[in-house]
């Protein structure tokens, strides 16, 4: 049991990890370990099962640091490329489309990433209108570009202490 809570611990950690740096990947790891923790607690899986389980959900977490090698995206570019692909949004993207978009997306938010962006209301604006424009540029339909811009930024706010780091 002891050993069971320890591996727990130790995947809750590496999500609390995860979701600082790429909100889509923390979201769908937490759900994945939420689920797995809630079926053992309710007597539907024993401990070995929960093991594999656990397993399975370090697979994927090693597939999805090799999609963004693979990719040839920084974990930074990843991070943003995960939140647009969440849904079916860019699926009318290829591949290059895609990098071209998350590069554009990470140079913009980089640029006015400053210490204190996320905080105010006024450069909050201004990024979201840029982000927005940068994905119509790239065929996203205004109402769907705005919200998509309002993930992108989520997503920039997780990663504001490195992009204010970086200027």
């Amino acid at each position: 049991m002891e050993v069971l809570h320890l591996w727990v611990e130790f995947a809750s950690d590496e999500v609390s990890i995860r979701k600082t740096k790429n909100i889509a990947q923390g979201k769908k790891f937490s759900e994945m370990l939420g689920t797995v923790v809630k079926r053992y607690h309710n007597n539907q899986i024993d401990s070995a099962q929960v093991l594999a389980e656990l397993s399975e959900i370090a697979k994927e977490m090693r597939l999805e640091d090799y999609k963004s090698e693979e990719l040839g995206l920084s974990s930074e570019e990843y991070a943003f490329y995960s939140v647009l692909k969440e849904n079916e949004s860019t699926s009318f993207l290829d591949d290059n489309k895609m990098k071209e978009l998350i590069r554009a997306i990470v140079d913009v938010i980089r640029k006015n990433a400053t210490v204190d962006w996320s905080k105010r209301d006024d450069v909050r604006a201004k990024l979201r209108l840029t982000v927005k424009k940068i994905l119509m540029r790239y065929g996203y339909p205004p109402d769907l570009a705005k919200l998509e811009a309002d993930k992108v930024l989520v997503q920039g706010e997780s990663l504001a202490d490195i992009f204010s780091t970086e200027n």
